[in-house]
């Protein structure tokens, strides 16, 4: 039989256990939570220290600069916390929801599909998305009227569209990278009709105009004005054909006036100035030296023209007749462009009613209380 065992010892605890837990633990709590501010203060003695052997201002001051603003933080941050009743919990809870709703947001931004977006401007797109871009087909309408319909590429006008103001004016045709760009045409509210090629949002390149008293310019155009060779038919009767400069008749050209005259030579600024002949039924034409529309000279004379004390010889006179008729012949016969414009509209038509699909169909699939409202609009050039 085995002894029995001799009573336990039992330690019970002392008082002075259970003070020094707990002053171990508020030590604890209260690194944890003033680490940092251990660590300035430290930073401070020491750059005082080192401060008495060198006159550098960073070191002297930059750290009280530091423990100012990190107290003045420090400071406001427990003064918002009391005035909202805020918990440490109930912030960072905060910060959280925050965190949340900007995931959401990026989340949204990267769809893809069908959707309905609305812009803090009043814009509103409806059509097709790619990684939350505009892309494909869709409908985009301007807060202050106007919209366009037609394809997209990387949230921009691209491929073939119709474009309508809040004017009434209206674009069919090409768009590159958010410009009419290649073929199209262009009514204003006024009636002017552009119908040719467009390069980065001007006419440029071969086209015909039509104005609204029915005039119309057949030619070459450079960033929006008439320049190169072209043929204009006046209202009037009137009709000019030869060389533009800047939107002006300027260089060689041939004019017939609704009267019947006729001059053939060198134009200025869109008047006639330089040599050239102005001819009529009725009477002996006029040649030699022009300045401003007006003649200079006087009639033909067997071997030179006396013209403001010097001498226009008959071979020069004849020169630039026929420079002005070979200007006009270029003018009459330069190439067209009517089956790419009208390829370009067919196009953008068709572009516009898929738009319209899409956009349709968006708004079917999209809840519209679930839109996601943007800080900015899309960029339109």
């Amino acid at each position: 039989m085995a002894p029995a065992a001799g009573p336990r010892r039992r330690y019970l605890p002392s008082a002075v256990a259970p003070t020094l837990r707990r002053a171990l633990f508020t030590a604890v709590r209260f690194l944890r939570h003033h680490f940092r501010l251990l660590i300035l203060v430290f930073f401070l003695l020491l750059s005082a220290t080192y401060s008495v052997y060198s006159k550098a201002f960073l070191t002297d001051y930059l750290p009280i600069i530091i423990a100012f603003f990190y107290g003045l933080f420090r400071f406001l941050r427990h003064i918002i916390l009391a005035a909202f009743n805020v918990s440490e919990l109930g912030l960072r809870a905060l910060g959280l929801s925050i965190k949340a709703f900007s995931f959401l947001k990026r989340r949204a931004n990267r769809r893809t599909g069908l959707a309905v977006q609305s812009y803090r401007n009043g814009d509103v797109y409806e059509g097709e998305l790619r990684q939350g871009m505009l892309h494909g087909s869709g409908v985009y309408y301007y807060s202050r009227g106007g919209m366009y319909e037609g394809e997209w590429i990387n949230s921009k006008f691209d491929g073939h569209g119709v474009e309508t103001w809040a004017d009434g004016s209206k674009y069919k045709g090409q768009f590159k990278e958010g410009l009419s760009h290649g073929f199209g045409v262009y009514q204003d509210h006024a009636g002017v009709l552009y119908a040719g090629e467009w390069v980065n949002g001007q006419s440029h390149g071969y086209g015909m105009q039509t104005y609204e008293d029915g005039s119309r310019f057949v030619g070459q155009y450079k960033c929006g004005l008439k320049h190169g060779s072209g043929h204009f038919q006046f209202r009037n009767g009137g009709a000019h054909a030869g060389e533009y400069f800047a939107g002006k008749m300027h260089g060689f050209g041939v004019y017939r006036f609704s009267n019947g005259q006729l001059y053939e030579g060198a134009w200025r600024e869109g008047n006639r100035k330089g040599l050239g002949v102005c001819s009529s039924a009725y009477g002996e034409p006029q040649s030699g030296l022009w300045d401003d529309g007006e003649s200079q000279s006087g009639l033909w004379d067997d071997d030179f023209l006396e013209i403001s004390s010097f001498a226009v010889n008959h071979t020069q006179v004849l020169d630039a007749v026929q420079a002005a008729r070979t200007a006009a012949e270029k003018a009459y016969n330069i190439p067209r462009v009517d089956d790419m414009v009208n390829r370009a509209v067919a196009a953008a038509e068709n572009a516009a009613n898929a738009a319209a699909v899409a956009g349709s169909l968006a708004v079917q699939t999209e809840e519209r209380d679930c839109r996601v409202e943007y800080d900015f609009p899309m960029q339109i050039v």
